[in-house]
């Protein structure tokens, strides 16, 4: 009953996705607090849920060639329990065809009626008699599609910006998962001491040598569970996000500003490297999130973040810093991996983007002192977000120039991750203001 029980629940997650836009690990995590699934059975649900998301160009390929209506006219629960069955006679090896075909067929009867269950029940048997395979074009781009799950315009945005080899390692990434990694809370505990502590919890752990703090999450599991992570003695961050943050090169003793700053990972960094001494202002448009700024620094006896409610489109009375993290909102494409809805987004979605970002870069400027640094990032892979935004300001503003980022970063102003750390895509541009340091 709870392996039908996931998979019901699966079908109506992938529906309230669909109809809503939200987010899936918000609503994943919802629905197994609500249903009380566990265990194995919130495990393989959670599989699902997130296998469709990741595939769903391929399994609707598959499934618009074994039926004559297609998946975009189905009933939204038809197509949703198709999706599902394809993912898991594709994709889950130890799945018995004939009980996963039978499962849609009466969760079908329960969520739709007795003619579209002939309709499901046609389509997947015709699917295993074929054996399961996957229809590819002949069209370049389409294949490519089909056969890594992502939409065309995106193929054709990231061969455009960045060439043919990195946008085939960008398509194998985004249909493998991602890594975990953690960041060690250095005012509390050492990178070797929590590997010891997490391995006495039965979690494994490793040390990242390139980037001193990191770990890379070596166990499955869930570690904001653990009484490690009670005892504020570390957090969960991509290694992307602490590379972002440790290119600031935050000192003890600065002041330093944090513009898009919820849920706080990134300022939380920034008071381990300031060694928790000077200031630091974290801002933030939305008030809830504001709070998380603030839970998550007590958690972390994080004493000199002041968390504030502030729309940095505006100017406000902050006064000047010796360090400016510009980090924007952004269309998220460096994070499909963990987000898988978002490569399903229209692009028109994100057409305002850019000139938001250029307000907001063009606004944390003006708190950056003289001789201070910029650090202008996005988690996405995007020129239009990322260069085209830093050259832009940097023409209409001659008061700042291209400063280098950290020899791990490559040492030039400015660098896009792709797949070199095995992080989330990420852009990153460090400026530096002209004139001496003020006081």
């Amino acid at each position: 009953m709870q392996i039908t029980a996931a998979r019901q629940t699966a079908v109506q997650t992938l529906m309230r996705i669909s109809k809503s836009a939200s987010w899936s690990s918000l609503t994943i995590s919802t629905a197994i607090e609500k249903t009380g699934l566990s265990g194995g059975s919130a495990a393989f649900y959670t599989a699902l849920v997130y296998g469709v998301l990741e595939r769903r160009i391929t399994l609707d390929a598959c499934i618009n060639a074994h039926s004559k209506i297609p998946i975009k006219k189905l009933q939204p629960a038809v197509a949703a329990i198709l999706r599902v069955a394809v993912y898991q006679l594709l994709y889950m090896d130890k799945t018995n065809d004939a009980f996963a075909v039978n499962e849609s067929v009466g969760l079908t009867k329960a969520m739709a009626n007795d003619k579209a269950a002939g309709f499901v029940n046609a389509v997947l048997w015709g699917f295993v008699r074929e054996g399961k395979t996957v229809p590819l074009p002949d069209n370049e781009y389409d294949r490519l599609s089909i056969q890594y799950s992502m939409p065309v315009p995106l193929i054709s945005l990231w061969r455009e910006a960045y060439g043919e080899e990195i946008t085939a390692a960008l398509l194998k990434a985004g249909i493998t998962p991602a890594p975990t990694y953690l960041r060690v809370n250095t005012l509390k505990t050492t990178t070797e001491a929590l590997v010891a502590l997490l391995a006495d919890c039965g979690t494994e752990a490793q040390p990242v040598p390139e980037v001193p703090g990191c770990l890379k999450l070596l166990s499955p599991g869930a570690p904001h569970k653990l009484e490690a992570y009670n005892r504020g003695l570390f957090y969960a961050q991509d290694i992307s996000s602490q590379l972002c943050a440790a290119a600031l090169d935050a000192q003890p003793g600065m002041r330093v500003l944090d513009v898009c700053a919820a849920p706080g990972g990134k300022s939380f960094l920034l008071a381990q490297a300031m060694e928790n001494s000077g200031g630091i202002i974290a801002c933030d448009l939305h008030s809830h999130r504001v709070k998380l700024i603030e839970k998550g620094a007590a958690r972390l006896g994080i004493d000199i973040i002041t968390a504030k409610r502030a729309d940095m489109l505006k100017t406000h009375d902050l006064g000047l810093f010796d360090r400016v993290l510009c980090d924007v909102p952004c269309s998220g494409y460096g994070t499909i991996r963990h987000k898988p809805e978002i490569k399903y987004k229209p692009p028109g979605d994100f057409a305002s983007l850019p000139e938001t970002q250029y307000k907001l870069l063009r606004n944390a400027s003006q708190y950056c002192k003289g001789g201070g640094l910029l650090l202008y990032s996005t988690c996405t892979l995007s020129p239009q977000e990322n260069e085209d935004v830093t050259e832009s300001f940097l023409r209409a503003n001659p008061a700042f120039a291209p400063y280098p980022l950290p020899e791990i970063l490559g040492g030039k102003p400015n660098v896009t991750l792709t797949t070199q750390f095995d992080g989330d895509g990420f852009y990153m541009a460090l400026m530096k203001r002209g004139g001496a340091a003020q006081d």
